[in-house]
This record gives C-alpha cells, sequence and structure tokens, in this order.
C-alpha cells in the first residue's frame, strides 16, 4: 500500500475543532483480484481502502473497503459517466 502523510483532524475544517486530539490515515491499494501483476498499475478498476482513526486514550479503529469505478454510457448526446460503488467493507481488528 501506498502511504500518504498523516494530517491532524483540525485540519478537516471548522467543525473539527472537536476532533483535535484524533488523528486519521488513509492507504490505497490495488485489489488482490486484479489479474495484473504489478501492484503500480490497475487493470479492473477495483482498489481497496484501509482507514485508520487514532485518538485519545488509546482509541482506534480501522475499516477496510473494497471500492470499484463503473463506466455508464448513458444514451447520446449525453456524454458518459463514470461513478464509484463500494462493493465491500469490514472493521479491521
Amino acid at each position: 500500500m501506498a502511504a500518504v502523510r498523516a494530517r491532524p483532524a483540525a485540519c478537516l475544517g471548522t467543525g473539527a475543532r472537536r476532533l483535535r486530539p484524533w488523528l486519521v490515515a488513509v492507504w490505497i491499494a490495488d485489489d488482490a483480484t486484479d489479474p495484473d501483476p504489478d501492484r503500480q498499475r490497475d487493470a479492473n478498476d477495483a482498489i481497496v481502502a484501509h482507514a485508520a482513526a487514532f485518538g485519545p486514550r488509546r482509541a482506534a479503529r480501522a475499516v477496510q473497503a473494497t471500492l470499484v469505478r463503473q463506466r455508464m454510457a448513458p444514451p447520446p448526446p449525453a456524454s458518459p459517466v463514470a461513478r464509484v460503488r463500494l462493493v465491500s467493507w469490514r472493521i479491521v481488528r
């Protein structure tokens, strides 16, 4: 999984001030069912997102979700549309 710099919850905006002691990190990776062995390239439009939150008094929670991009071609003259669909999710212990 590719790591992204973690940011404190205060960067979420003015409503996040009360969440100040919380830290949230999200990692994105290619899913295991991808037929392409190259982990840097996605061949089946599916990814796995792992999100972890850490808070005061050693509070922690993590979830993992599989997301798929769906391309839809509406009838002309409309242009193609892409959307993201949640395939599955689970709490990671």
